[in-house]
This record gives C-alpha cells, structure tokens and sequence, in this order.
C-alpha cells in the first residue's frame, strides 16, 4: 500500500479545502515523505486524518459506540466553516488481482443539530467499487491494512519518543499486542468483569468458576483461530 494523496476540507484547524501529495518520488531517489511543523501546527490532526479515512469509527478503537464517534466528528469541523460540513479523502495504491489499483476513499459529514449525518465514498481506478455491498466497504478497507498494524506505521515523532521514553515499554507492547489481536484478551477480561459485577448485584454471588471457564475457551479459540 502506497499514499498518494490526502484532501482535507474543513477538518479541524485544516479550515477550507487542502491537498497534499505524498506519493513517494517514482525513481526511488526519495522514497520517504516527511511531514513536519511546529507544535500545534496540524501534524497530529493530518496523521488522524489518514486514520478516519481508512477506518472511520474503528480510527478511534474497537469499544468507541456511535454517538461517541459522532460526537468527535462534530469536534472536528473547523469552527469557521459555516455550512457546518467536513471531509477527508483519502488516495492510495493496492496491489487488487495481481494488478495496482488506485483506491479512493471519502469520508464526509454534515452537522444536524447534536447529531452527524456521514456518507462514505470507495473507488477504484475512478469507478465505484461495485463488486463489493456497500456495507462492507469498511471491512474491506481493513483488510487491505488492518488497524492495528496501521499503528505501526502511521505514527508521530511524539508517539517515537513516547516509546523511547517509556521504561516499561507499555506503547510498543500495545501496539504489538493489537497488530496480533492479542487485545481480545484484555477486553473480554473487562468485560466479564463488568458481567460477574452485574450478577453479583443481582443475585448476591456469581459463578466465578464458569466465568474462568469461558475465559480459558476464548483463550483457545484466538491461538486456533
């Protein structure tokens, strides 16, 4: 997967309509685009703009509900933007049936009220990409770079020091855990934590037994799956 370009409109400080080209240089003499700027000058934001794309909701992690996402889209339309609309587009190049395709993928949103109005736009090679339902375009997107690798790759230079700085190395060891799926482990342990919490207050006592059971299933069922 190559970058190609990214169109922001209205999308947090990003006010009006903004292209940038990130198409590495086609001879090989610079494979590398750097994106740099003082502090405060958009590089975290152009880095979630990327993510959104690719991801829409799942850009924010796997447990974020709806009015959550809703309420962050709301957040980023630029407070100067009078119709209350924002946009990413996203371009970039696949490899799709042995051939390299160009991918275009545009998220766009409309303020209604407290709510968000959001449409999704996929093409390939400048058609639409009607060999896939509509409603699976967001997990086709996945397919083609899974979240959790993308956090190996699409990061800041505050995220890199971040790591270095980290005794523990608790951000390398989630995101390498993510990249595997290991995750899983961590949310189902919260989550039968809230169940055995909740049957406790309803019955006076829960089956811990059962609970450690269905953890070990889950456990097997992700190293076999």
């Amino acid at each position: 997967m190559i970058l190609v370009s990214l169109r922001l409109v209205n999308f947090g400080l990003y006010g009006g309509e903004h292209r940038f080209e990130l198409a590495p240089d086609a001879g090989g003499q610079k494979p590398v685009v750097l994106v740099v700027g003082h502090n405060g000058a958009g590089k975290t934001t152009f880095l979630e703009s990327v993510r959104l794309a690719l991801y829409g909701k799942r850009a924010l992690g796997a447990r974020i509900g709806q009015a959550e996402y809703e309420r962050h889209l709301l957040k980023r339309i630029n407070n100067f933007a009078t119709d209350r609309t924002a946009s990413v587009e996203l371009s970039f190049k696949s490899q799709n049936l042995g051939n390299e395709d160009i991918y275009t993928v545009r998220r766009a949103w409309a303020a209604r009220g407290a709510s968000v109005v959001e449409s999704l736009e996929f093409e390939r090679n400048g058609a639409p990409v009607d060999d896939i339902p509509t409603e699976d375009w967001n997990h086709y997107l996945e397919d083609i770079i899974p979240a959790g690798v993308s956090q190996l790759f699409f990061f800041d230079g505050e995220k890199i020091q971040d790591i270095a700085d980290d005794q523990e190395n608790t951000g390398l060891t989630d995101a390498i855990k993510s990249l595997l799926g290991i995750d899983i482990l961590d949310q189902l342990r919260g989550d039968l934590a809230l169940y055995k919490s909740r049957s406790m207050g309803r019955e006076g006592g829960a089956d811990l037994e059962s609970l450690q059971r269905d953890l070990e299933i889950a456990k097997s069922d992700l190293v076999f799956s």
